[in-house]
């Protein structure tokens, strides 16, 4: 919708503000969800723990919204509401907007809940209703995500596009293949920390 301003500068602004705000509200109420203390400091160190934060996080990119929603996936797998289907329900949203918005970060999502999920499953003390949850959880997410990936405009090409930027790009690093990529993809070093974090470093220390 942003695009149907007549300033195209202006509209990816106020999108790149939009999605921010949203990211990071996300982020702040997962946090509250988990009972964490300094849910606010925590967000705005999250904020800031990203190199080039102003570069990546203002942007209007898919890659600020699915943090915000990874956030969100960790916090109601880690405590599922009291009533299980409402539980199951924003999963499967949460999944499907994930795998809608940004096809090539589902995979975190699903690694973020599955850990605790699997963890669960092994742990002695927990009870077979809690087992059982973990289970509906994870189901729940990954209906969502399948759905959100079909609901996709061309979903087929969607799907080869995500195997081309994780399975292929994978193996052509590995085989040594020089690849044309963007400086934020190369790895992180010394000056960059310096340069880059120095807000979330002083954050860190307080």
């Amino acid at each position: 919708p942003f695009t149907f301003l007549p300033d195209l500068i202006v509209g990816g602004k106020i999108a790149g503000a939009l999605f921010l705000a949203l990211s990071l509200s996300a982020v702040y109420w997962s946090l509250k969800r988990l009972a964490s203390p300094h849910a606010l400091l925590l967000a705005t160190l999250f904020y800031f723990s990203i190199s080039d934060p102003f570069l990546r996080l203002n942007s209007a990119r898919p890659l600020v919204i699915s943090l915000g929603l990874i956030a969100l996936i960790f916090s109601y797998i880690i405590r599922p509401e009291k009533f299980q289907r409402k539980n199951l329900l924003t999963l499967g949203i949460l999944g499907f907007l994930l795998s809608w918005i940004h096809l090539a970060f589902v995979w975190i999502g699903l690694v973020v809940a599955t850990v605790p999920a699997i963890s669960a499953l092994f742990l002695k003390k927990k009870e077979d209703t809690e087992k059982i949850t973990s289970v509906k959880s994870i189901t729940a997410l990954l209906a969502g995500i399948i759905i959100g990936v079909f609901l996709r405009p061309h979903p087929w090409g969607a799907l080869r596009l995500g195997y081309i930027q994780l399975v292929e790009l994978f193996f052509a690093k590995s085989a040594g293949v020089p690849l044309l990529s963007g400086t934020e993809l190369l790895p992180f070093n010394a000056p960059a920390f310096i340069y880059q974090l120095i807000p979330f470093s002083i954050l860190l220390v307080v």
